[in-house]
């Protein structure tokens, strides 16, 4: 069975990943705005988008740490504030980045959460910071964004989309998943039809106005007989108040980024 990143770093994919590997878009979901879903910003990468991240503070946005392949800020930048992925709003630099320490580029599939500050705040008329769930919940949707395909042979949409997908508790997506070891710090969510399919990594799953989970990894394009796999930002929650309150932490890379 082959697992993927959510990753589509097209203008270097033949160096860091195979054509199998690259990342994923939501399928089968609807229009939405930058008004309903204000705390999202686009990722870019000398000027290009590659993933997706949450505001969660004025100067800091929460994404996969898989989304940061080359460790230098200087390339990366953030788009907030505009419907569109490739124009519109607000571009600002990055200054920092913390990977968690105990991600490992060569294993990614766990602890898949980095924070980015930037230079400047974030804020404006339709930004605004989402805040960290505490616990998870089963049987109720939860909504995806991001800037998706509609099927999995499209590029990626200039439109924000979103997408009801509901959570599937680690046991049964362990089932799913035999190869794979299904952690505490990733949470499991699904719906017919509706999943991430090439370009949405580091985007977000909330509900009730609390940020749930990033698109971390998975397998196939809505397909229903595995669920994607999202990065459990509750777990996280101890770790990123620490870089939040603590900004000596940034820009301190782990060593296992390399391995």
């Amino acid at each position: 069975m082959k697992l993927k990143h959510f990753q589509f770093l097209f203008f270097f994919s033949l160096l860091l990943v195979s054509e199998a590997e690259k990342d994923k878009k939501i399928i089968d979901d609807t229009s939405t705005s930058i008004e309903k879903h204000s705390y999202l910003v686009s990722i870019l990468f000398n000027g290009k988008h590659i993933c997706g991240g949450s505001l969660i503070k004025k100067n800091f946005v929460l994404t996969a740490a898989h989304c940061i392949p080359i460790l230098h800020h200087s390339h990366y930048s953030i788009r907030y504030g505009s419907n569109k992925v490739n124009s519109g709003g607000t571009v600002t630099k990055v200054t920092d980045i913390t990977i968690h320490h105990n991600y490992n580029a060569s294993t990614p599939f766990d602890y898949d959460i980095a924070i980015l500050k930037t230079s400047n705040p974030i804020e404006g008329v339709n930004v605004i910071p989402i805040s960290i769930a505490v616990e998870e919940e089963y049987d109720i949707p939860f909504m995806l964004v991001g800037w998706g395909a509609l099927n999995s042979d499209e590029t990626a949409s200039n439109q924000l989309l979103e997408a009801n997908v509901k959570m599937i508790n680690r046991k049964t997506c362990q089932k799913m998943y035999v190869n794979k070891k299904i952690t505490d710090r990733m949470i499991c969510a699904a719906a017919n039809g509706k999943d991430a399919c090439h370009g949405d990594s580091g985007r977000s799953v909330a509900h009730n106005g609390g940020l749930v989970g990033i698109v971390s990894w998975g397998r196939g394009c809505a397909d229903q007989l595995y669920p994607d796999v999202y990065t459990n930002v509750a777990y996280f929650k101890d770790w990123i108040d620490g870089v939040l309150t603590d900004n000596s932490t940034m820009n301190i890379w782990n060593n296992n980024l390399n391995s």
